[in-house]
């Protein structure tokens, strides 16, 4: 047993010299268009940049320790070697500080298989803001097709439908169409690569490719005689990918939903504009549904707007200091060409409409053409431009603010909706609510779920858009087509629809034993006096429900109505839970409860709850703190033994195999609904031939056995494969890559398992010892350890056995949470978390949780 004291060993000598190069072209490329273009220029700190750098390194090399100067950075190895400084207190310092930081590591050694230029780079541009970032492998090849709306394939959307590779949709006048694909095939094979493992990402993979080339589908097809397997080859042509979708939501009145802006929006919009006018559809009012859509062509975005507007500027963009940007269109005014639609506009938004789609909103809505229903926007009032910095990599770089009519600017906070909405659930597991609660009168819609009141719940149509389709038809009456006069009609329809879905959430909380009742009319109560307490009846534990109940106590003069308690407590499980206690009377007390599910995989946690007081007339805010607690060990380790056996002669070719699994249950707890299934094999030699494999139960220190088919050709050996377990409460527990070889001993697989040596969630600030064991079947290869956020220790063991580690901690008030990964030399990696929760005094030392309230 090795022990050691573990910390950030930051050694006082000078460290090596290392001559900045002038020949790294990326770097230079990418600062000077950062410096000459950036929107936020000089707001930005050459030191914040070699931070960002420095610390997304720190992430994918085990031994790297970074800590923060006020010029830069300093960095060490974990086994206590210190590296070097790097500074950059001016624009210039960058290029060489880059240059010093991979030579550092470099110079160390060991490093993992990463482009450590591309990594620099991406950490760098990342110290900039949340939307630029460098575009490199898949999220370049994925961006490219958002934005033009193509690509090479066969036209059809796909997706895994109870494990099997289904085609949901394909596109009219398109090879899939042309070849005779159809809704619900499910796809056996591609190219004579059977689908089993597969999944979506992978499939597209295989089907899309250079135009003009074959892909041949073997597809099962239900008939009313059986099912019937077909062999379809498919032509690659360029394809569009709709983006528009549209339908007649009742006579008169039409719905379009646009997912995102590509080059093909506005012509796609268009067809659907003719599709319902010829319907008759927009004869009285249109759905312009932008919810979830997050943006993309600005310019797209624009002309989308210009459809329904004859004037007007409906976008311009700013650069540094109010300059216009190169290359960048200053302003896109709108177009008359006599087809602008003037059919009564409602456009429906959520939290996820962003950028373009807030072109869209903020345009019509300034432009007076239109109101806008649900809630605040993303608050995306940037725009990014894309700049080559080599042939497989690309710059992505805020550079403009973008405003619409009259300036108005929409960075962060967003677009108000000028008819709020919100949604609140009422299940068997208490109440929630979705949306900005703090809106002004919103609309509260309300959801019941099964389990609340013991009632058949009747499925539920989209709430939003049947309000939209209810203002149409009222301004339809009126001949309402501004906004001035769809506002008007909006806050009729909208009191009506709040009155109905008030007495609704009245009959389900009565029907849930809550009186919800509103006896009397009074004004507002300006400063309600309350006090609540939280209990928890019984213990809570990890895996389990646990029962929360509220305690309030009405001090005030008079009485308080439709009252609820919001529970906050940021990374627990009781963060963001209601618990309604409707009327309480002067002077009296009330008690409700909620049911809160405790995620299997936590551990255990001491956490301050505040209390949030909601209730009719009342102010927002909040009352005393409670603490309360629960138990769990965390993540479930699971031990794994593989063994290929070859089935039938040895002249087959493939060759019939099983994959024999024994699987072991390491933890302290059962675990049900265990899965496991090979991924989707890289090697072409081997071919799934069944999906995955099942326990029901595996109880701790309990050794079970699964096997899964696969074939195998006679020149794969060893055979790559990767695997993965499940269990439910837990998802995923491992997935590991291993090499097999046939007929060949069995293979055991383990993660490093790591454990907390004093498991105290709670204890005083300051300076303390976090004692770690951790220990494998084989070695230890390195731990790191995390606080909140940041890296604080790293060790890169040696030799077979365990592993005792005392890492110095500081901990603040409040909950601080700590991260430990490990990792052996098969690759194979563990973690475990802990929150422990600092106290100013040990008065304050957690000794009625669980106690029943009198």
């Amino acid at each position: 047993m090795l022990t050691r004291l573990v910390g950030i060993f930051l050694l006082l000598g000078v460290g090596g010299t290392v001559q900045a190069e002038s020949s790294h072209v990326l770097w230079e490329a990418a600062l000077e268009r950062i410096e000459g273009l950036y929107l936020w220029r000089d707001d930005v700190e050459p030191r914040d940049l070699v931070q960002s750098s420095a610390h997304t390194l720190e992430k994918r090399v085990t031994w790297l320790l970074v800590e923060e100067t006020e010029a830069g950075v300093r960095l060490s190895h974990g086994d206590g070697r210190f590296l070097g400084a790097v500074e950059a207190a001016e624009w210039e310092d960058l290029v060489p500080a880059m240059a010093r930081i991979q030579a550092l590591l470099e110079g160390a050694g060991n490093l993992p298989d990463i482009d450590l230029e591309v990594a620099l780079l991406s950490g760098l541009v990342d110290g900039l803001d949340r939307h630029s970032r460098v575009l490199y492998g898949e999220s370049l090849v994925s961006f490219d097709k958002r934005l033009s709306g193509t690509l090479s394939g066969i036209g059809t959307r796909i997706s895994v439908v109870d494990n099997q590779l289904t085609v949901r949709e394909v596109y009219p006048n398109t090879p899939a169409a042309r070849g005779g694909l159809k809704d619900r095939d499910r796809i056996l094979a591609i190219d004579g690569i059977s689908t089993v493992g597969m999944d979506v990402t992978d499939a597209v993979g295989r089907i899309t490719g250079e135009r003009g080339t074959t892909v041949v589908l073997r597809v099962a097809r239900s008939r009313p005689e059986g099912q019937q397997e077909l062999d379809l080859p498919l032509v690659r042509a360029r394809v569009k990918i709709p983006n528009v979708t549209w339908d007649e939501l009742q006579a008169g009145f039409g719905h379009i939903e646009i997912d995102h802006f590509s080059e093909q929006t506005v012509g796609n919009l268009r067809r659907a504009l003719q599709e319902l006018g010829r319907m008759g559809a927009l004869d009285q009012g249109l759905v312009l549904d932008l919810r979830g859509n997050t943006g993309g062509s600005m310019i797209q975005a624009a002309r989308v707007a210009d459809l329904f507007v004859s004037e007007g500027e409906l976008v311009s963009t700013v650069g540094p200091g109010g300059a216009s940007v190169r290359g960048l269109v200053p302003s896109i005014n709108a177009l008359d060409d006599g087809r602008d639609q003037d059919v009564p506009l409602v456009i429906l938004q959520d939290d996820r409409t962003a950028s373009g789609s807030e072109i869209v909103a903020g345009a019509l809505r300034e432009l007076d053409r239109t109101i806008l229903v649900g809630q605040s926007s993303y608050g995306k009032g940037t725009v990014q431009k894309v700049y080559t910095l080599r042939s497989d990599l690309r710059l992505k770089l805020t550079v403009a603010r973008y405003l619409v009519e009259g300036d108005l600017g929409i960075d962060e906070e967003g677009l108000a909706p000028d008819v709020p909405v919100v949604h609140v659930t009422l299940g068997e597991r208490g109440v929630w609510y979705e949306g900005q609660v703090q809106a002004e009168e919103p609309i509260v819609f309300v959801h019941e779920l099964p389990g609340w009141a013991q009632r058949e719940v009747a499925e539920e149509e989209d709430m939003e858009l049947a309000l939209a389709l209810r203002i149409l038809e009222a301004a339809s009456a009126q001949d309402a087509r501004t906004r001035r006069d769809l506002l008007s009609v909006a806050q009729i329809v909208a009191q009506q629809v709040r009155e109905e879905q008030e007495a609704r959430m009245m009959t389900s909380m009565r029907l849930g034993g809550v009186d919800w009742s509103i006896q009397e009319e009074h004004g507002p109560v300006a400063s309600p006096q309350v006090t609540a307490d939280l209990r928890l009846e019984g213990e809570a534990r990890a895996g389990e429900e646990a029962v929360v109940r509220a305690r309030v106590e009405n001090l005030s003069g008079e009485p308080l109505e439709q009252v609820m308690l919001r529970l906050e407590a940021p990374g627990t499980a009781w963060h963001r839970r209601w618990i309604p206690l409707g009327r309480v009377d002067a002077g009296a007390q009330a008690t409700g409860t909620a049911t809160v599910p405790i995620p299997r995989w936590t551990t255990s946690r001491v956490a301050e709850v505040q209390s949030g007081l909601s209730c009719r007339g009342c102010p927002e805010g909040l009352l005393s703190a409670s603490v309360l607690e629960y138990s769990g060990d965390g993540r479930a380790p699971v031990r794994i033994s593989l063994q290929l056996v070859a089935l039938g002669a040895q002249e087959t070719d493939p060759m019939p195999t099983r994959a024999v699994i024994q699987l072991t249950n390491e933890s302290h707890s059962d675990l049900e609904d265990l899965r496991v299934r090979f991924l989707f094999p890289e090697s072409a030699g081997v071919t799934l031939t069944e999906y995955d494999a099942g326990l029901a139960r595996l109880i701790p220190g309990a050794t079970e056995r699964v096997d899964l088919g696969l074939l195998v050709s006679a020149e794969t050996n060893p055979v790559p494969l990767q695997i993965r377990v499940q269990a439910a409460g837990y998802g995923r527990l491992a997935t590991w890559d291993v090499d097999l070889a046939k007929d060949g001993p069995p293979r055991v697989l383990s993660a490093p398992r790591i454990s907390l040596l004093e498991p105290r969630p709670e204890r005083p600030v300051g300076s303390d010892v976090l004692r770690l064991h951790v220990e494998d079947d084989v070695r230890v290869a390195y731990v790191e350890v995390w606080s909140s956020g940041k890296k604080i220790a790293s060790v890169q063991a040696a030799g077979p056995g365990g592993l005792d580690l005392d890492v110095p901690i500081q901990l603040e008030a409040g909950q601080n949470r700590f991260v430990v990964r490990a990792g052996d030399d098969e690759g194979l990696v563990g973690r475990a978390s802990w929150v422990i929760r600092g106290l100013e005094s040990l008065e304050d030392l957690t000794t009625d949780v669980g106690e029943e309230l009198p």
